[in-house]
């Protein structure tokens, strides 16, 4: 009676220590941003998207994708894209692909060290003509290893399409112009 008791007991116990190592280990994630944080409609600017692999990650990056929000237009000669060095990984350019609104970015070559290590920045830049509509608009963004996606750690990068002319006013006059 006592070793059937004993030994559910022990895997009961058991069951939940690996449950909850699994449910505490932290998935590979990534945190994403951009610039500029308005533009005007129909208009072309340069464009900044950074993305960068969480520190508490255990994976390298080698792949990351960007997919432009609706009606941008993204100049494909225009994207670059470079990953920052660590002391685990070297700083490398990464190789473009333009499909269908959506840059793919791939690590040059096949040396290890050219991933993007935890703590460790890939910072794209091309040139984008803005949608027409106002409103703000999302880069969606994504970090790989293989096929496996990365999580995002906040929110998604978002620009502002803006037309509309500031308000100014003059508050202050001199008294006796010269």
């Amino acid at each position: 009676m006592f070793r059937r008791h004993g030994v559910r007991l022990v895997l009961a116990a058991a069951c939940l220590v690996l449950a909850s190592g699994a449910a505490a280990a932290e998935p590979n994630t990534f945190t994403a941003s951009s610039t500029p944080s308005h533009v005007k409609p129909s208009s072309p600017a340069l464009y900044t998207i950074t993305m960068t692999n969480g520190a508490s990650s255990d994976k390298e990056a080698d792949r990351a994708t960007i997919v432009a929000p609706v009606d941008f237009l993204v100049a494909p000669a225009t994207v670059h894209g470079s990953a920052g060095a660590t002391t685990e990984c070297v700083a490398s350019e990464w190789v473009p692909e333009i499909s269908s609104g959506t840059i793919t970015l791939v690590r040059a070559g096949g040396n290890e060290n050219n991933r993007l290590c935890p703590g460790a920045t890939l910072t794209v830049q091309f040139s984008a003509t803005s949608a027409a509509p106002e409103g703000p608009y999302t880069w969606v963004t994504t970090l790989f290893r293989g096929d496996d996606a990365f999580t995002l750690s906040g929110s998604e990068p978002t620009v502002e399409v803006d037309g509309t002319a500031p308000a100014i006013t003059i508050d202050v006059h001199q008294t006796r112009p010269t």
